[in-house]
């Protein structure tokens, strides 16, 4: 007998009910979210991005080895403005060579980042594009080939990397390694282990996150089919590289020495005959040019970024002075960038004709 005033226990049918509706609840929110998310998918925002990002069945790179990536085949990227990229077969971005190389054939392979890559122009508009036609000019008789083995987001570690695992095997008389803005941010947190996301290396997050978009079984499936499902990969992704980047305001000896090291060792991996050229992407955090200069790869401020890339620039031209590679430099009009270090397609013909200029015989490269 109950008093007044007091609860009426559930029965077991009420509990049921209410765990139902709750489950009703709970898949009609999912279900409201996985709409509004897909819809968002369709706007051209930077969450659409990473949505489709995050697939791991539509993801546009792949992992390559345990400490670098590179674009997945027969793929292609969609730049803001309009501009495509486009993967080939072999997993780069150009005309795919034959392997083994061609006799009479001249090759060159290209390394970096997305200033090497092309970000923001078209497949015709990129370095190795127009170093092939420079380099046709200065090499008649000879079948000119440039692989460009660049990506955005790659660094030095990864120049390396993309060097051991492929780039040897196309057998390249020359490599030009073209880099520098990507490590920026390694050298602000060189005490961390160089796989370590928290690190705040772009490329090493961004393959960090690869590995778990890839990973097999159910869970990849799911994350294919319903975009809720990647959001709490995206959320950590967007907090982590919101996490202010550690260390002191000038650039770290350490972090410096590993960059300047992993050059000397991309240096050693090219053949004794092959020709190695050092160079850095020309910077306009500091003298922009006629309106405004987008600028999107900033740490702590534009001076204390530029300090970093000048520091990084000196450590290449080192390399450069004690070994047998040379250092290209450039010196580019304001008007061609396209943000602080990203350049149109004349900019990317400048930067080609100093690279065939040092290429060509009785070629020089150095300072001025």
């Amino acid at each position: 007998m109950t008093t007044a005033g007091s609860a009426t226990p559930a029965t077991p049918t009420t509990i049921g009910q209410r765990l139902a509706l709750a489950g009703l609840g709970l898949l009609v929110g999912l279900a409201l979210a996985e709409g509004g998310l897909r819809l968002w998918a369709r706007t051209d925002t930077p969450l659409a991005r990473m949505i489709a990002d995050w697939d791991p069945e539509g993801s546009p790179v792949e992992l390559l080895g345990d400490a670098c990536f590179r674009g997945r085949p027969l793929t292609a990227t969609h730049y803001r403005n309009g501009a495509v990229a486009h993967v080939n077969r072999l997993g780069y971005r150009g005309p795919e060579v034959a392997v083994p190389k061609p006799s009479g054939t001249y090759r060159v392979v290209l390394l970096g980042g997305s200033t090497s890559h092309g970000c923001l122009v078209n497949d015709d508009e990129t370095i190795d594009q127009h170093l092939r036609r420079a380099l046709a000019v200065r090499l008649p008789g000879r079948r000119v080939e440039v692989v460009n083995l660049a990506l955005d987001g790659l660094d030095a570690l990864c120049d390396r990397e993309r060097l051991r695992l492929e780039g040897l095997a196309f057998e390249p008389d020359a490599v030009i390694v073209h880099d520098g803005v990507n490590d920026v941010l390694g050298v602000r947190a060189p005490a961390l282990a160089p796989n370590d996301p928290a690190r705040g290396f772009r490329a090493e997050r961004r393959t960090s996150e690869e590995h778990r978009m890839t990973a097999r079984g159910w869970w990849r499936r799911i994350k294919h089919a319903l975009v809720v499902a990647r959001m709490p990969g995206i959320v950590r992704s967007v907090l982590r590289a919101r996490t202010p980047a550690t260390g002191p305001p000038t650039a770290s000896e350490g972090g410096l020495d590993g960059f300047e090291a992993t050059i000397r060792s991309i240096v050693a991996l090219v053949p004794p005959a092959a020709t190695v050229l050092l160079s850095t992407p020309p910077s306009a955090l500091l003298h922009p040019g006629p309106g405004a200069i987008e600028r999107r790869y900033l740490v702590v401020d534009a001076a204390t970024t530029q300090r970093y890339r000048d520091a990084l620039d000196a450590r290449m031209r080192r390399v450069a002075a004690d070994t047998r590679a040379r250092y290209v430099p450039h010196d580019l009009p304001p008007d061609v960038f396209l943000d602080d270090c990203h350049v149109d397609t004349r900019g990317n013909r400048l930067l080609a004709e100093d690279f065939a200029r040092a290429l060509a015989p009785g070629g020089t490269a150095g300072a001025p």
